[in-house]
């Protein structure tokens, strides 16, 4: 008997691109929480629910106005800064976060978001220095698709 055994690997050709439009972000897990933060906030909730992809070539992508660099189907975008209220609005934290992965299709892709709360300013801060010491890293895995 006579069998034969075919694997079949999604990835783009060299000169294929990524689709541009909305993409889902979903099956999100935590895999770093340096500080416990997922004891305060769901750090799922820091990362969006989707993102749109422009300007698509072989080497590079934008994500959202981020500026996305390919290499050999891993990538890495420009930092995303923002400011995240806490404490009903007593502290702000300054957030950075990094989306990086591997592209598998035009299609779909394995996301990291490298998520580091920088700092925190407000009078709340003083409850929160309690309890988290800064910088505090945490990351989330998810998948992207169109």
């Amino acid at each position: 008997m006579l069998s034969s055994f075919f694997v079949i690997i999604a990835c783009l050709s060299p000169n294929e691109t990524i689709k541009s439009g909305e993409w889902s972000i979903g099956n999100a897990k935590t895999s770093i929480d340096s500080c416990n933060i997922n004891k305060y906030r769901n750090l799922k909730r820091m990362i969006p629910a989707n993102f749109k992809i422009a300007k698509t070539t072989p080497n590079s992508f934008y994500a959202k106005d981020k500026l996305c660099i390919i290499n050999n189907y891993a990538f890495t975008c420009e930092p995303l800064f923002t400011i995240s209220p806490a404490l009903r609005g007593a502290a702000k934290m300054r957030v950075k976060t990094i989306m990086n992965g591997r592209i598998k299709s035009s299609s779909f892709m394995k996301l990291n978001f490298g998520i580091t709360i920088e700092s925190c300013q407000g009078f709340g801060c003083f409850f929160i220095n309690k309890v988290l010491d800064f910088p505090c890293l945490a990351n989330v895995e998810a998948e992207g698709k169109i």
